[in-house]
């Protein structure tokens, strides 16, 4: 199936899922328009998600540096659409789905998508038991050595791909993204 790793019952030590508060992102600073002469980015913009902001305090930044992009050709729409897309997905805290798995699966990377299908995990849009095939994005992996045998394996925190749907669809269809105010600063100087 394309490669995409697949766990399943038989791999499965442990499931549960969570509220992910350590993974909110409320702000995006954008560095574009880099002068190679200089070495400094001449373009700074910052992407605050106030709503976000309000309810969790302002916590740290993703920073993205991006020699390519620049004002001439769109680079102020392309970063407000990826700051856009990093906020619908992180300026709430993403549910997670943390799974222990055997170590003969541990053959996943951060940031690979893995399929999970199990009879016994809820799943959060239907209430109901069972996950079939549902794909989520490989976020952190820790081995668990000489540890006893409801710990012993791979701990996976798995970030479901279409969370952003998901988090509409447990609000309610029609919710609006979130809301963002963009600070522009520009120097010539760069930074």
């Amino acid at each position: 199936r394309g490669g995409i790793n697949e766990f399943s019952r038989e791999d499965i030590i442990r499931f549960g899922w969570r509220r992910a508060d350590d993974m909110i992102v409320n702000q995006v600073i954008a560095r574009f328009d880099y002068n190679s002469t200089t070495g400094l980015f001449q373009t700074i913009k910052i992407y605050t998600f106030e709503d976000s902001k309000a309810k969790y305090g302002l916590r740290d930044p993703i920073v993205i540096e991006s020699r390519g992009v620049t004002t001439a050709l769109n680079g102020a729409a392309i970063m407000l659409d990826r700051a856009q897309q990093i906020g619908n997905r992180f300026s709430e805290p993403p549910v997670v789905l943390e799974l222990g798995v055997l170590y003969r699966r541990h053959n996943t990377e951060i940031a690979d998508v893995v399929e999970v299908t199990h009879d016994l995990i809820p799943n959060p849009l239907t209430g109901l038991r069972g996950l079939v095939q549902e794909r989520f994005e490989v976020w952190r992996a820790q081995l668990h050595f000489f540890a006893d045998a409801f710990t012993e394996g791979v701990t996976l925190v798995l970030l479901d791909v279409d969370s952003v749907t998901f988090v509409s669809r447990t609000r309610g269809f029609g919710v609006p993204p979130p809301r963002v105010n963009v600070y522009l600063t520009e120097r010539g100087g760069g930074w």
